[in-house]
């Protein structure tokens, strides 16, 4: 999480509001459009680990493809994902952690990142 919010202190109720916002659009963020690689096998050769990864894929086409889940699962997430834009919800991240480092700077007089940081 540092590396979404940064190393700053939160103290307010403002500042948790933000956060709870900055949480539910990562969820998003990072299950509907963040691809990930499976490691799949690893190999030692000689004196070195060589691995081996499946494709990427985002959480969402892995919980698809799983024989393991519910169709109406399977459903529900696939009709949540088409109603989302892939811009929108990095451009709302962007926004709130911002909007947080704004807080912070008024509370302590000083900017501790440069304006309009992109710490996603």
């Amino acid at each position: 999480m540092r590396k979404t919010v940064g190393y700053l202190r939160y103290e307010t109720e403002e500042e948790l509001s933000l956060l709870n916002q900055l949480y539910a659009l990562l969820r998003f963020y990072t299950n509907f459009f963040q691809p990930v690689t499976k490691l799949v096998s690893k190999e030692r050769v000689k004196s070195k680990v060589k691995k081996h990864y499946d494709e990427p894929k985002n959480p969402l086409m892995r919980v698809i493809e799983s024989p393991s889940i519910d169709d109406s699962i399977k459903k529900s997430l696939q009709d949540q994902y088409e109603a989302l834009n892939p811009a929108e919800p990095k451009r709302q991240i962007v926004t709130i952690q911002n909007q947080l480092i704004e807080m912070v700077a008024l509370k302590n007089n000083s900017l501790p990142y440069p304006k309009e940081v992109n710490l996603v």
